[in-house]
């Protein structure tokens, strides 16, 4: 069976039923320190019966290793190994009282845990529903079965293979409900990176939108293909590319007019694939409204002011170098707004 980042028992079947084994652990990595030092002591008091469930499973053994001679002769092999019919049943008993141990402990753990998702509460608590109906079944299977375990001549009628496979489908019920709960709380564990995870889309989609173009909807779909507003980037995508393309837009755009009489210089502060946010753009100039952008070969760039000298522009070039944008330089552009080569000229 899936352990799901735990030790639990593991049951084999041998000739007869239930076999003894080494791996008894029930308690779940990743909430042992959520679980109070009286919870605890619980799992240690769960872990107490499967031992002693061993116990009995191992004098099972003994007496029908005694008996190995005797098979051929199925009657007579049958009612020399009543006690050993006794004892996995009381085995199955122990175990049984275990398994309700650690469940009960870990139905509590679940009910009061505070989940990030109600969709994931709902569904930690149906399993462990589920789980505490599969202890009673299993509860009720076994009931028959420790109604004859006093009785010598009723174990001694009774067949070997077929109390094995009583025993088996009794233990395999408290296998399931056990582990239903521990899904239970895998998806408790899951919380925090869920919350993680909402708290990045939910950023990457107030960015996407603050930008409003197609590359920032592409990019946002791209990191967050199941994010809680990839259909809505979907959408938003093909409606911007139904829109006329704009070449020059800006925050609070420049008039390009004023420099109708002759060259006119301005400072390039940034260049990207994707619009920058405003955040981006305030880190490298803080007075955002004054910056023009312009969509140029693919690239979205980014510049300061109208210069009619290329001293004055070398001036805003150099404070702004200093105040957050370093590889600031400088962009001519003639009485068309066509940008230019800077030539050795211009700057005399």
């Amino acid at each position: 069976m899936r352990t799901l980042g735990i030790l639990v028992i593991v049951t084999l079947l041998s000739l007869f039923g239930l076999r003894a084994t080494s791996q008894t652990v029930f308690l779940y990595q990743g909430v042992e320190d959520q679980l109070s030092s009286e919870q605890l002591g619980e799992i240690s008091t769960a872990q107490g019966f499967v031992e002693k469930a061993e116990a009995s499973i191992k004098k099972a053994e003994g007496i029908e290793a005694s008996y190995a001679d005797k098979k051929k002769k199925e009657k007579k092999y049958e009612k020399k190994i009543w006690e050993a019919k006794k004892f996995r049943i009381d085995a199955e008993v122990k175990y049984s009282r275990g398994f309700s141990v650690a469940t009960t402990v870990y139905s509590a753990f679940i009910n009061e845990a505070n989940f990030y998702l109600d969709s994931d509460k709902e569904e930690a608590k149906r399993l462990d529903s589920e789980a505490i109906e599969l202890m009673g079944t299993a509860d009720n299977q076994l009931s028959k079965l420790k109604k004859v375990a006093g009785e010598k001549k009723a174990l001694e009628k009774m067949s070997s293979s077929k109390l094995g496979s009583e025993l088996a489908s009794s233990h395999k019920l408290i296998e399931d409900a056990l582990e239903k709960q521990f899904k239970a709380m895998e998806l408790y564990l899951k919380q925090a990176d869920k919350k993680k995870y909402d708290e990045k889309d939910r950023q990457a989609w107030d960015e996407a939108q603050s930008i409003n173009t197609v590359e920032a909807y592409e990019e946002y779909v791209t990191n967050f293909s199941r994010g809680k507003n990839a259909a809505k980037a979907r959408e938003k995508i093909e409606e911007l590319k139904k829109e006329p393309e704009v070449v020059v837009d800006s925050y609070d755009q420049v008039n390009p007019e004023v420099a109708v009489a002759g060259i006119t210089f301005k400072v390039q502060i940034a260049a990207s694939k994707i619009p920058l946010s405003h955040a981006k753009l305030s880190a490298l100039y803080s007075q955002t409204d004054q910056i023009e952008r312009q969509r140029v070969g693919g690239q979205y760039k980014y510049r300061v002011g109208n210069f009619k000298s290329y001293g004055e522009a070398a001036k805003k070039r150099d404070q702004m170098r200093v105040s957050g944008a370093p590889d600031a330089f400088i962009v001519a552009f003639d009485k068309k707004n066509t940008q230019i080569p800077v030539t050795d000229a211009m700057k005399k």
